[in-house]
């Protein structure tokens, strides 16, 4: 008998949009708008993390005495920039006298003493016997290092702590032999 409206009603509004005429959905638009700015700044901040993480990873650089660096598991690549740190063995600095090239000892009272190769001037602290951090690249094979940065240390009873334990373990084990 009686039908109710929307089933009378459901044809005429079907062939109305059926007809390939859409109804814009302003919300719907905003909300995949506003997705797609989200996803963006996400994307573009973990970029930029991870090249900021990159570039700390490039400039890091590790501070080790020569038995450090010898016995290092890996092993320091050739390539890998590091600080050596230890102290000058007396008698064993030697300097080119037709160019600025220097050579010496690094040691840490352990069983390894690696020669340390450099071109340049040298700090005016630097003596034989004191303390000393070249920067450069280790060479394994042969236990020499080449230096493309020399400082002294203006004090020899400073280090940092994990060294100078090492140091003075090794210089006690060493006295002991004798």
């Amino acid at each position: 008998m009686f039908q109710r409206a929307s089933t009378i009603f459901r044809p005429v509004l079907c062939r109305a949009f059926s007809s390939g005429a859409t109804v814009p959905n302003v919300a719907a638009k905003a909300r995949s708008r506003r997705i797609l700015y989200i996803s963006a700044a996400v994307f573009g901040l973990g970029a930029g993390g991870l090249l900021l993480a990159n570039s700390f990873q490039d400039s890091l650089m590790f501070y080790m005495t020569p038995q450090q660096a010898m016995e290092a598991d890996p092993p320091v690549a050739p390539n890998k920039k590091l600080r050596l740190g230890g102290l000058v063995v007396p008698g064993s600095v030697s300097h080119d006298k037709k160019s600025m090239s220097i050579q010496f000892d690094v040691s840490d009272y352990s069983a390894y003493s690696i020669r340390v190769s450099y071109m340049g001037m040298l700090p005016d602290l630097f003596r034989e016997g004191q303390g000393v951090v070249a920067e450069g690249f280790l060479d394994k094979s042969t236990s020499s290092f080449r230096a493309t940065e020399v400082l002294a240390k203006h004090d020899e009873n400073y280090a940092p702590k994990g060294i100078k334990e090492s140091m003075e373990s090794n210089r006690n084990r060493a006295e002991s032999k004798i």
